[in-house]
């Protein structure tokens, strides 16, 4: 059922590369439930070169001074490409509203703003999916706890997410009012059990197959992938077909290579694989946290050899980045002399002041996380501008701690 699935999804996302509407799919919901993980998810099972994946950070302050949704607008995906939403613009009303920043009509306004940008990309052709991945409070405990027992992935849990469990009513309550109040005809919510991994995978794939291929059948505008292949084919030029209609490319000489010599009998039982898996997983999110904090991105190149090896390849890579980091939306906020927490953790040591004089590679902060030490360095000489956590404060993965000025 799953193979079948996948290859429904891969033949709409084809025929949607052709139409002239965009589609997004958004998630939300509890910690735990699978909103990341159902992400990298439909990275593996359709094509990534057609998939867009955004989450948002807090707004910087040249988006501040600009509309609401001005961030979300730069980063609705074009036509004929799919875009997967973490939270977006549900996020930061729904937590001002839990955190009591917000008053219940304050609330009420920010949510009729949402209704009416859905509606308006809905005016202008978008296909529009929202689901909310929903755990009861038990479960929710056991999925964090899980998580947390076993080694390998002792990482995806914080005290972030404690902290929200112990809010869970007060998160329930703020989210059936959002969701009673912009669930509509042109932008649904579906509510999905996140408990069990394989329903929730069946029920969200079936859903978008179901939406994607309804309004594919009614849209004059598009064409069918086999025609599209056709046209391709006959773009290429006569010269470049030999007799037998084979292109130059389908002629390249296979003589014995490097990628000839590899030894292809070599293999992993499926227990091996999954612990090496998610050990691996593991390290390259670590990786690219700390990467995040150096301000550089993680960027791979797959090249293909005639079989979709390549994308499965390139699926199973997006699936271990941290689908938050993937192509986040907004411009950041962010100078090059800013010093970001890694991940969530414990600041321990503070070792400069505002107005001190450092010098590059200088040690200015420690953070504890995941039972190890972070020391953030200065990217270069200059003065100390601000600080923004002291020893023993708990921090948030990307928290700004230090800011520098040459």
């Amino acid at each position: 059922m799953q193979a079948r699935l996948r290859w429904q999804l891969l033949d709409a996302q084809r025929s949607l590369r052709e139409a002239r509407f965009p589609a997004l799919i958004l998630f939300g919901g509890v910690d735990g439930a699978g909103k990341s993980e159902t992400v990298h998810l439909l990275n593996e099972w359709m094509d990534p070169r057609w998939l867009i994946n955004r989450a948002f950070d807090d707004p910087s302050q040249d988006e501040l001074e600009r509309p609401r949704f001005w961030r979300y607008w730069l980063t609705v995906p074009p036509r004929g490409s799919m875009g997967l939403f973490l939270s977006a613009w549900y996020s930061a009303p729904l937590m001002d509203r839990v955190m009591r920043r917000t008053s219940r009509a304050e609330f009420d306004e920010a949510l009729d703003q949402i209704v009416s940008f859905e509606r308006t990309l809905a005016d202008d052709g978008a296909v529009i999916l929202k689901f909310w991945m929903y755990l009861d409070k038990k479960a929710q405990r056991q999925r964090l706890r899980a998580l947390e027992r076993n080694p390998l992935t002792r990482w995806r849990v914080s005290a972030v997410q404690w902290e929200h469990w112990r809010m869970y009513d007060r998160f329930v309550s703020v989210t059936e009012r959002l969701i009673q109040r912009t669930s509509t005809r042109d932008a649904p919510w579906i509510i999905v059990d996140g408990s069990d991994e394989r329903y929730r995978s069946l029920v969200v794939g079936t859903r978008i197959r179901e939406v994607l291929t309804a309004r594919l059948e009614t849209s004059t505008a598009a064409v069918p992938a086999q025609a599209a292949r056709r046209r391709v084919r006959r773009s290429v030029p006569a010269r470049q077909r030999g007799a037998s209609g084979r292109t130059l490319v389908d002629r390249v000489d296979r003589e014995q290579s490097l990628l000839d010599s590899l030894d292809m009998s070599r293999a992993l039982s499926k227990a091996a694989y999954r612990i090496a898996l998610e050990r691996q997983q593991g390290r390259l999110n670590m990786l690219q946290r700390e990467a995040e904090v150096d301000g550089r991105q993680l960027r791979a190149t797959f090249g293909r050899d005639g079989d979709a090896s390549w994308w499965l390849a390139a699926g199973a890579e997006i699936a271990v980045v941290d689908a938050r980091l993937q192509g986040r939306g907004g411009t950041s906020a962010r100078t090059a002399g800013d010093l970001l927490a890694p991940m969530h953790g414990r600041v321990t040591q503070v070792l400069v002041a505002p107005g001190h004089a450092v010098e590059a590679g200088e040690l200015l902060v420690v953070i504890e996380a995941m039972k190890m030490e972070h020391q953030l360095r200065a990217p270069h000489s200059g003065v100390v501008a601000a600080l923004h956590a002291r020893a023993g404060d708990q921090v948030a993965a990307r928290q700004r701690l230090v800011e520098m000025q040459p």
